[in-house]
């Protein structure tokens, strides 16, 4: 990749004018996941050429990734105004749209992309997620299988899948609900599969800092939600199940850090201002935090609700 970067960067300096070759640093730089420099030469080639849809998206996507999740969603807002027939936009509008919990906007924009286009996989697995967000989990699932019906390989629905295994609790005789084994080891397939499709899928990478935070392996949970948070800035979950942890290791300091960053991306999350008293309070309670696989009743937090939103 780097050598890439040089070849079109050398290319530009020849041809400042080459409008291909800034379009191929872009998406070197996101190879590389260095979403500032992809930011720059994104801005760059609109200043050579402000009508360019294709720039304009990969600018979106870039503050998206970069965890500048309000001035993505402005601007995958006015790339939907201008290019109303860019569904990859609209997508990713939705995406972003529903880390906020807006999730009534969230479908209007996918409505109109699978009306477009009832075969787009990343819209399919969106509208999956939307599902997944208002409960509706067997629909959920029926859209997911969609999207890879049509893309095999679409790492996110591959680790929506794995998220939704996580829901399938069973009650004991107390009860109580609890994760089956089957359950968490068939979610560690799908995770482990998505990875290989993309390695820095975060929803998969998510997935497994779910799965390490359930057994209570807490330096585990850390590098997967780090992971996740590495490749999505954006991605409220992930920072807000890294605070968790935070707060139920004593690490108050790192606990409020993550829910600051939480609260500035949804500043209405429906938790995270809760933690934050409790965290800033330096309080203590294992019980409200509950990570057990054996007692899974209790943990408020392993729904595909607060996966997501």
């Amino acid at each position: 990749v780097d050598a890439g970067i040089q070849e079109l960067q050398t290319a530009i300096q020849i041809n400042p004018r080459y409008l291909q070759a800034h379009l191929g640093l872009i998406n070197a730089y996101f190879q590389k996941r260095d979403y500032k420099a992809a930011l720059a030469a994104a801005q760059r080639l609109l200043n050579l050429d402000p009508d360019n849809p294709e720039a304009a998206l990969l600018m979106a996507k870039s503050l998206y990734w970069q965890g500048q999740l309000q001035t993505a969603i402005q601007q995958f807002t006015s790339l939907a105004n201008q290019h109303p027939g860019l569904s990859e936009g609209r997508v990713y509008l939705a995406l972003a749209l529903m880390q906020t919990g807006q999730l009534n906007r969230a479908r209007m924009e996918l409505t109109t992309v699978l009306s477009m286009d009832p075969k787009h996989p990343l819209g399919l697995f969106a509208m999956a997620w939307l599902l997944a967000l208002e409960g509706d989990l067997e629909e959920s699932s029926r859209k997911c299988e969609l999207a890879l019906r049509y893309n095999g390989r679409l790492a996110p629905a591959l680790a929506l899948q794995g998220l939704l295994h996580l829901e399938q609790k069973r009650k004991d005789a107390k009860g109580q609900r609890f994760i089956q084994r089957r359950s968490v080891d068939l979610s560690q397939v799908k995770f482990e599969t998505a990875i290989k499709a993309d390695l820095h899928c975060p929803e998969a990478h998510y997935g497994l800092g779910e799965i390490a935070r359930l057994k209570r392996e807490y330096v585990h949970a850390i590098d997967s939600y780090s992971n996740a948070i590495k490749s999505n800035g954006s991605y409220t979950a992930a920072h807000f199940k890294l605070a968790v942890v935070f707060y139920k290791l004593g690490n108050y300091s790192r606990a409020i850090e993550e829910l600051q960053t939480v609260l500035s991306l949804y500043p209405d999350h429906p938790e995270a201002g809760q933690l934050l008293r409790k965290s800033m309070a330096g309080q203590t309670s294992r019980n409200d935090y509950s990570t057990g696989i054996e007692d899974a009743s209790v943990d408020q937090f392993t729904t595909v609700a607060q996966t997501f939103a």
